[in-house]
């Protein structure tokens, strides 16, 4: 479908009624997001036609619009993949869920206004959202290092990178981490870990099979531990708490890294799971570099 048919489909949506038994609704899981972070937007349209809709046929079935909220058009930087058939039975209701963000440059902190359309040829008409507003927050990098993985030929060597992003969300300090290519073109993952407290800055480690192993206090006497992968897959997460003295991360012997101190608390978060609670299960190292350092403040 060409732009000018989207826009004229977009006028129409806007000029005239809707049909008044198809209605669509847009939302997203949450109101602050920092650069590159998933942004799940969930499209549900409800159905009182009186026949069943058919949707998902093509890629132009449903299209999104942002702008900054003081009018600028966002760059678009590709089309999400919408294809999928699917059919919503008439008093019934249909969700599509799309992460926008690799298709629309978010890059700059403000205030986004969002909307979906979704074009029914069955109706023969163009249905439009309401206006969302999403906000994309200032972030600042606390630590940030550089690694090579082998590329998919096994031919040669690629630069990565692991950053650790502090930023403030909804009046609550988060810490993130963003796993990505040398000149950030490629983004592999960008996650919250969860809340960041005022002291005691995060411990980040880089081992020898390229993994992050990163120890944060997140509340008086507690701590998570984390494993991520090259891929920006999390494969570890634990707590532990102070108990006697503080946890750290330490090199062990034969040059294995662990956490150091402190006492292990296993909870029903953890990754991977446990099957049955233990109160001091034993440490699974992993190895390292010698010569890594912890993550200091901005």
């Amino acid at each position: 479908m060409k732009v000018k048919t989207l826009l004229a489909l977009g006028t129409w949506a806007l000029l005239c009624p809707s049909w008044g038994q198809v209605t669509v609704d847009l939302k997203f899981d949450k109101e602050f997001f920092i650069p590159d972070e998933p942004m799940m937007a969930s499209v549900r349209i409800t159905n009182f036609s009186g026949r069943t809709l058919v949707f998902g046929e093509d890629n132009q079935w449903l299209q999104f619009g942002v702008e900054m909220k003081n009018g600028f058009l966002v760059d678009r930087t590709g089309d999400p993949s919408v294809i999928g058939r699917f059919e919503i039975p008439n008093a019934s209701q249909g969700t599509r869920r799309v992460n926008l963000a690799p298709y629309f440059r978010m890059t700059t902190p403000g205030r986004y206004k969002m909307i979906a359309t979704v074009f029914s040829e069955q109706l023969n008409q163009a249905l439009q959202s309401s206006e969302v507003i999403v906000n994309i927050v200032k972030a600042a990098i606390l630590w940030q290092r550089e690694f090579g993985v082998p590329t998919s030929d096994g031919e040669g060597f690629e630069v990565r990178k692991y950053v650790l992003i502090r930023a403030l969300n909804n009046n609550r300090l988060e810490l993130y981490i963003r796993v990505a290519s040398q000149d950030d073109a490629k983004i592999l993952a960008v996650f919250s870990v969860g809340n960041l407290v005022a002291f005691g800055a995060p411990e980040a480690q880089v081992d020898r099979l390229s993994r992050l192993h990163l120890l944060q206090q997140y509340g008086a006497r507690s701590f998570r531990y984390l494993v991520v992968t090259a891929d920006g897959e999390l494969m570890v997460r634990q707590r532990y708490d102070y108990a006697g003295n503080r946890p750290r991360l330490a090199i062990k012997e034969e040059r294995l890294i662990g956490v150091s101190g402190g006492v292990r608390v296993v909870t029903a978060n953890d990754l991977p799971p446990k099957v049955a609670l233990a109160p001091t299960p034993p440490e699974t190292p992993f190895e390292t570099l010698p010569d890594t350092e912890p993550a200091k403040g901005p």
